[in-house]
């Protein structure tokens, strides 16, 4: 019964954070200039993607911890997601936020508290260099890579650390190439070589790869 519950109210969480998540993303692109219209079929989609996002994390997680930083990461994933896809752009605000909670919720192993997420410096400092140079490497011909696309990878290589990062790259080319084969009557090389927002696609790498390897 508490298994349900779990789930339950991880759903409503994930629901209720699409409500603030739409402010916040409002609140970043208003430091830009900038502004958002999402029609209310779109925020629907958000909320219940959010919502069956916050049931998965739910069913997979019973520690509390966990549970409250995959929670987290998944508002700061949706607020990427959803900035990206309509500016291409991605706030250093909320690649940063990744780099900072995975700080947060490792600084109490180092005090003896247990429970919390463990932190090999190395594996992250490698997975942050590598993936930024796996993204930033297209650039070098002519590619089409935004600048907050390669800052982005870089956090999640830190946060996953290199082979979970690097699994999480995979999981995204698998996402793009689902979405380039969806858009019918487009060659695929002309929608590759377009400037796709890749934000949506990172975060889903990471996401699917947190609930997968812990």
């Amino acid at each position: 019964m508490k298994f349900v519950i779990r789930i339950v109210v991880c759903a409503i969480i994930g629901y209720l954070e699409s409500i603030v998540c739409e402010k916040g993303i409002v609140s970043l692109l208003n430091k830009r200039n900038r502004s958002i219209e999402m029609s209310k079929k779109e925020q629907r989609l958000l909320a219940a993607v959010m919502a069956a996002g916050g049931a998965v994390l739910g069913y997979k997680f019973d520690s509390v911890v966990m549970l409250v930083y995959s929670l987290v990461l998944l508002g700061i994933s949706e607020m990427i997601a959803v900035i990206d896809w309509h500016h291409r752009i991605i706030p250093n605000e909320l690649w940063q936020a990744i780099i900072f909670l995975k700080l947060a919720f490792c600084i109490p192993t180092f005090f003896g508290v247990e429970g919390f997420l463990q932190l090999n410096l190395w594996d992250s400092v490698l997975g942050f260099v590598v993936c930024f140079f796996v993204f930033a490497a297209p650039s070098l011909y002519k590619k089409n890579v935004g600048a907050g696309d390669i800052k982005l990878a870089a956090a999640i290589g830190f946060g996953l650390g290199l082979t979970n990062a690097l699994l999480a790259i995979v999981l995204m080319g698998v996402c793009v190439l689902v979405y380039t084969t969806s858009k019918k009557n487009i060659a695929m090389l002309k929608v590759l070589e377009s400037m796709i927002p890749m934000g949506p696609f990172i975060v889903t790498g990471m996401m699917g790869v947190l609930v997968w390897i812990y």
